[in-house]
């Protein structure tokens, strides 16, 4: 399961708005057994609770039927196909994103904001250059600490 938060924006953007963008990614997480989706069992307070705090998005469609190409068009704003040559999934699995085209952590770190990513999927990492235009890059299935807690700690 991939959990990636990418949290531009800790501290106070340069314009001292000190709006923040917070990303949570879930990889083969349903919609229709998260509360703020309807689901009325308790299975996700702490989601429910950012949800209503912040932007709820009620359509979104994956791009891909795997993760790092998702993740790919999600990070440069371009469809697969666009980012990756089309090949089978144990070739294409190990090509970086390229490195010329810019990304949402990129064009937020511009824009003043701090950018950080705590990811939970050993396939998207800094060897394939999912890491552009973050400041800092956690990888919580090497690090061993999967706790809501680590956030706290990196915004000191």
């Amino acid at each position: 399961m991939l959990v990636l938060l990418a949290m531009p924006g800790c501290s106070e953007r340069t314009s001292g708005t000190g709006d923040s963008v917070v990303l949570v990614m879930v990889d083969t997480l349903r919609a229709d057994h998260l509360g703020c989706y309807g689901y009325e069992r308790d299975t996700s307070p702490h989601l429910d609770n950012l949800a209503s705090a912040g932007v709820l998005f009620e359509n979104f469609y994956s791009v891909a039927p795997w993760t790092n190409p998702s993740i790919a068009s999600l990070f440069t704003g371009r469809y697969p196909r666009a980012v990756f040559p089309p090949l089978p999934h144990k070739k294409a699995i190990g090509i970086p994103l390229p490195s010329q085209l810019p990304t949402l952590a990129e064009r937020l770190q511009e824009a003043g904001y701090r950018t950080v990513a705590l990811v939970d999927h050993p396939g998207i990492n800094p060897e394939l250059q999912f890491d552009q235009g973050f400041e800092q890059w956690h990888s919580l299935f090497r690090e061993g600490d999967c706790e809501i807690g680590y956030i706290n700690r990196i915004n000191k």
